[in-house]
């Protein structure tokens, strides 16, 4: 492990990742390279794993994403972003159970987080899975959590004319 004077060192390390992956770049091989560096100097920077996760959904392997994500929120149980990234992984290889536990836990302890990304996600997850009243349900109160959010009540008002409850 790196000792080093400079205590953001690993979180430029982090912006250059980002930056090798984004979109216009897309330099995988690269932010590979620097996501190890990342992981072997800095053993402790725990933010590690979500690149690690990142890097292999890129690559397919669904399972190790998952796996890092795991890994991630053994020391951060309650950051909304891995637990919406590893819901949306299980469904992605239908564990559905899985998935909505994750966003069970991201309802509980951040039910606004990430502009609602994750309520509409769960919310689809129960329609998808048939549970039509779950669904409803969660739009119902997402909109009570977030009365103001003009996607908690667009969500809820495409669902009710999909039901014909009007």
């Amino acid at each position: 492990a790196r000792t080093t004077s400079a205590p953001d060192l690993p979180t430029l390390l982090e912006a250059k990742v980002g930056c090798l992956l984004h979109r216009l770049v897309n330099d995988v091989e690269g932010a590979k390279k620097d996501v190890d560096e990342l992981r072997r100097s800095f053993p402790d920077y725990v933010r590690g794993w979500l690149w690690v996760s990142e890097l292999e959904a890129r690559n397919g392997n669904i399972d190790g994403a998952v796996d890092a994500l795991t890994s991630y929120l053994e020391k951060r149980p309650d950051d909304a972003y891995a637990l919406y990234q590893r819901a949306r992984h299980h469904v992605s290889r239908g564990r559905i159970s899985a998935a909505v536990a994750d966003l069970e836990a991201t309802k509980r302890t951040s039910p606004t987080a990430l502009d609602l990304q994750p309520r509409v996600y769960l919310a689809n997850v129960h329609l998808r899975a048939g549970r039509r009243d779950l669904w409803i349900q969660e739009l119902e109160a997402l909109v009570k959590d977030a009365p103001t959010a003009a996607t908690a009540i667009e969500e809820l008002a495409k669902a009710y004319l999909l039901e014909k409850r009007y």
